[in-house]
């Protein structure tokens, strides 16, 4: 997959990436490829929005075990808080999906998964990491997602 910076400013994106919209969300975000300082980026704007860029990759953790990836906000969400849910809300994330082998779950986690793959679709991930842009907690403090 090639990575942002080996393309041109105002080219389209790269194969793979697709932009997902929410039901609920009336305004989508806005994604585009622009050169900062001679490197190009991806901007994402968003004015009273949201809407993700995502790309499904298969990883093998062994060899490939860390992610990286560099981000910068111009605007930060002064109430951003990954503790509550009336503060789940970030300048930036990046979420990585993964599905787990059914056996390593407990009975209570495969119906609850069960159950929401029914109301929201087979591709429902079985876990998931977000790292988040806040100004609540320290860098490198984790928490469980309230929902």
């Amino acid at each position: 997959m090639p990575r942002f910076s080996t393309l041109s400013p105002g080219e389209r994106l790269p194969a793979g990436w697709t932009h997902q919209t929410l039901p609920s969300v009336e305004r989508a975000n806005r994604f585009d490829l622009v050169s900062d300082q001679g490197t190009t980026v991806l901007r994402v704007r968003s004015e009273r929005s949201a809407s993700s860029l995502a790309v499904a990759l298969r990883v093998d953790p062994a060899k490939t075990p860390r992610l990286r990836w560099r981000w910068r906000v111009s605007n930060v969400v002064t109430a951003s808080d990954l503790r509550r849910k009336d503060a789940d809300d970030y300048a930036a994330r990046v979420y990585v999906l993964f599905d787990l082998p059914s056996e390593r779950l407990s009975v209570r986690d495969r119906l609850r998964i069960a159950a929401a793959r029914l109301l929201h679709g087979a591709r429902l991930p079985a876990a998931a990491l977000c790292y988040v842009w806040g100004n609540a907690q320290a860098v490198g403090e984790a928490g469980w997602n309230p929902y």
